[in-house]
């Protein structure tokens, strides 16, 4: 037993008045898809199955809430894509003039950097050891700590 279908053909002025969209919108979802029973031409009016359009325009929507229909049309693809070509030209422009630096040498950099910041603080107290055996004076005791953090921080300002 054949299916039957619900609904009204129609002409195109008719369901853009049905959706309230224009006649233009219309051309786009026939573009996009939209179901026609019979496309028109000259002499021969278009033939658009009502039914059809709105089980059509409500899979597009579950589609599109889903995720799973990206409504992005061709322009803004275009349009997105040339700005990402664009971004990518101006980056490797940077990178020639030297205007950037690579995130991995400049961690590379911060690695040793930090490694030799930690080697020299800990030796602080083996180089102020030998200095400060059978020393009571805070005030000694302090200065000595002190010129060793500012002797290891200029090295490594140095270097």
């Amino acid at each position: 037993m054949p299916s039957v279908i619900k609904g009204k053909n129609v002409g195109r002025s008719e369901i853009a008045d049905l959706f309230g969209v224009g006649e233009s919108t219309v051309d786009q979802w026939v573009r996009k898809g939209m179901p026609v029973v019979e496309k028109g031409s000259r002499g021969v009016k278009w033939q658009i199955n009502t039914a059809q359009v709105s089980e059509w325009l409500k899979s597009r929507a579950v589609e599109e809430i889903t995720g799973k229909f990206d409504a992005t049309d061709e322009r803004e693809l275009r349009r997105r894509k040339l700005a990402a070509e664009t971004a990518k030209a101006e980056i490797e422009l940077a990178k020639i003039r030297e205007e950037v630096a690579d995130v991995a040498d400049i961690e590379k950099q911060l690695t040793e950097l930090f490694t030799r910041i930690k080697k020299n603080l800990r030796n602080i107290p083996n180089r102020a050891a030998l200095s400060l055996v059978g020393e009571k004076d805070e005030t000694k005791i302090k200065s000595v700590i002190l010129q060793e953090i500012d002797a290891t921080l200029q090295e490594l300002a140095d270097g």
